[in-house]
């Protein structure tokens, strides 16, 4: 277990991470939770409800900085060499016919992102819907024509990393989970729950399918920064830790965040730090010179400028981090303490009379999205939605101003977090969060006139589902009881 200590034990004022979490709370920012350790111990572990301590978490590309990790691993263990050909690791695909640039394509540049392709694979062509993407993932990768020289030009390329997480399976004799855990000495009591996902044909999805609790991770990220046990040897770390390829076009700076280069799938940021970083808002953040990590998940996607609020409120405390430790306040502490137990996500709330109560069934005309149905039924407390599409349905309920959890009909059961409220203008809004490994936000907005009901829905994320997308006009069909 990892020893936990007050922050003002390790030089952090209490204040400094209040005012933290204000700043991400004042503007309504979907992160999930937050913890920080200093000196080898937990000073900071907050979690915003529905997300608890005890919640694997979607990491994303985080996931990529694993894959590099074993990838070394297996370099130390004299099983491939980086200069090599991948190529020479996946006869079945590459036969004489191979593309020259793929024919060359080294081990070495797809940990760069120096590949040959400029962008994963399996997705060219394909909408952001999962279920449209190519099923073979992996043969993608060597049968995709390639656009460029490797080793040219750091493009960021999924598949890449996909691909090298296959040939860890392949070299390590085990599964990816299991040599990881392995490999990791020290920290090999890994929640047993934490998994992979895996593409169509069972390979494990290494730039972006690791499912874990944040408590996992943090331990993890202090593993890489203070050079523990069973890690890939020091000159692969320094290489995986340093700018190989440059990451900023010119714009924002050098030194600014994601932009300050990027190693063997790490990220270099400001504040002389590296990240393992993943859409949405996935975190963790190694600041050598404060002796730090950070480690943050999330889903920014519906919030452009989520990322930027979260990594602002971390420097907020990175850079007033004394090199001492400072005098206890017990005042203020307890306060953090109380703003702890607080944390929420973002839901609404209602600014506006009820328009309507009871059950509202609305039928669409056709449209692109197949979109047929959406039901309403109207509770003192909760409402209930049903959209119907040509090809399914799904329902969930969300709470009159607070959270209401519900399964969502995706992958058998996805765990669905929504609030619901009718605003100042009439308009009827619903937020729902689905907090399972298919991680989105979907946001219904809802105009009543007369019999007619106009519906504007977005959905954010890499989800197997289509529909929630566009707007629509429907008509009352009438009344009767819930189905």
């Amino acid at each position: 277990m990892i020893e936990k200590a007050r922050p003002e034990d390790i030089g952090i004022s209490p204040n400094t991470i209040t005012k933290a979490l204000d700043d991400i709370d004042r503007k309504k920012v979907p992160i999930h939770s937050l913890l920080m350790m200093r000196h080898g111990k937990i000073f900071l572990e907050a979690y915003w409800a529905p997300w608890t301590a005890d919640k694997l978490h979607r990491l994303y590309s985080i996931t990529k900085s694993f894959t590099a990790l074993l990838i070394g691993c297996l370099e130390e263990e004299g099983k491939l060499s980086l200069d090599d050909r991948i190529a020479d690791y996946f006869p079945e695909y590459c036969s004489k016919e191979i593309y020259p640039f793929l024919a060359s394509l080294t081990i070495r540049d797809m940990l760069m992102m120096r590949t040959c392709h400029r962008t994963a694979t399996y997705k060219m062509g394909r909408t952001r819907c999962v279920s449209s993407w190519r099923t073979d993932w992996v043969k993608s990768f060597f049968d995709t024509p390639p656009d460029h020289a490797p080793g040219a030009l750091f493009m960021y390329d999924t598949s890449s990393s996909h691909v090298l997480a296959c040939l860890v399976e392949r070299l390590s004799g085990m599964d990816y989970m299991s040599y990881l855990r392995s490999r990791l000495k020290g920290i090999s009591d890994i929640s047993g729950d934490s998994y992979i996902l895996h593409d169509p044909e069972g390979n494990p999805c290494g730039g972006s399918g690791v499912m874990m609790k944040p408590s996992d991770l943090v331990r993890i990220a202090w593993h890489v920064h203070a050079g523990g046990p069973g890690l890939p040897s020091p000159s692969f770390m320094h290489d995986a830790l340093s700018p190989l390829s440059a990451s900023n076009p010119g714009l924002g700076g050098d030194d600014a965040d994601e932009r300050a280069g990027y190693g063997y799938f790490f990220w270099m940021m400001s504040h002389g730090s590296a990240a393992m970083y993943g859409m949405g808002g996935q975190y963790a953040i190694l600041i050598p010179y404060k002796d730090m990590v950070v480690v943050t998940t999330a889903d920014t996607q519906p919030l452009k400028e989520g990322n930027e609020i979260i990594r602002s409120a971390i420097w907020s405390i990175v850079e007033n981090a004394s090199d001492k430790a400072i005098s206890r306040d017990d005042e203020s502490y307890h306060l953090l303490q109380g703003k702890i137990q607080s944390l929420t996500v973002p839901i609404v709330a209602s600014s506006g009379r009820s328009m309507l109560s009871g059950y509202h069934e609305f039928k669409f005309s056709n449209n692109s999205s197949g979109l047929e149905m959406i039901i309403y039924n109207f509770t003192n407390k909760f409402v209930d939605i049903k959209l119907k599409y040509a090809d399914g349905e799904y329902a969930f309920r969300a709470g009159d101003g607070y959270l209401e959890e519900s399964d969502f009909p995706v992958l058998k059961s996805t765990p669905c977090y929504a609030s619901s409220a009718w605003l100042s203008d009439g308009t009827f809004s619903v937020l729902a969060y689905l907090a399972g490994p298919e991680m989105g936000t979907i946001s219904i907005q809802s105009a009543f006139s007369g019999n007619a009901v106009t519906v504007l829905m977005h959905l954010y994320g890499e989800v197997s589902f289509t529909g929630f997308e566009g707007v629509y006009t429907g008509i009352e069909q009438g009344s009767s009881s819930w189905v």
